[in-house]
Order: structure tokens, then sequence, then C-alpha cells
């Protein structure tokens, strides 16, 4: 197989689990919807944050202090979604390094988090 067909084929590999590797699951859109907008919010803030802790700098950390103290849905919601997302974001990164490698490509300057 040419190296450039290998490259489209890790580039739509890369794009498709972002995209699906990447936001709240049927069964968590679900959940959030039945929490309210706080959970829901602080799910979306702590998704951002668990993926740039994970080494994505294309996403900034978002986390609403004082609704943090004062709102427990909201809490709730930022641990859940920084943990799912983080461990998600990971699973992405070596994935994609392994794949690099294993195509003869010397590994991105994507960065895993350790």
């Amino acid at each position: 197989m040419k190296k450039s067909s290998v490259l489209k084929m890790f580039v739509i590999g890369m794009i498709t689990g972002m995209v699906t590797g990447c936001g709240p699951r049927g069964e968590q859109i679900m959940i959030q919807n039945a929490r309210g907008a706080d959970y829901s919010t602080g799910y979306g803030d702590g998704c951002a944050s668990g993926r740039y802790a994970a080494g994505n700098t294309e996403i900034s950390q978002r986390r609403d202090t004082l609704r943090y103290q004062q709102s427990e849905q909201y809490r709730l919601g930022w641990e859940t979604g920084y943990k799912e997302c983080k461990y998600r974001e990971r699973k992405i990164r070596k994935r994609t390094e392994k794949m690099e490698r294993a195509n003869g490509f010397e590994p991105s300057t994507l960065t895993l988090a350790r």
C-alpha cells in the first residue's frame, strides 16, 4: 500500500475518532437531560477540561468556580465529564500514536499526558 493511501486512511480515521470519541454518548445525553441544566453545563465544562488535561491544547479548561462550589449537579456533571473525556482523549491519542508507528511515521507532536 502506498504511503499516501496509508496517510489518507490515517487522516480519515483520526477525524472519525475525534468526531465519535468526543462528546456525550446517547445514554449520557439522556442522563444530562434528566439531571437538568447545571449537570449538562458541568459535564460540558468538565469534558473540555479533561480533554485539555489529556493533552488536547486546542481546547481550554473550563470550570465555573462559584457554580462548582454551590451546585451539586454542576459539580457532579463536571467530575463525570472530566473523567470520561480525559479517558477517551488519552485512548484516541494512544491509538493515533500506535497507528503512526505501525505505518512508518514518527509520532506526531501530540503529547500524551501521563
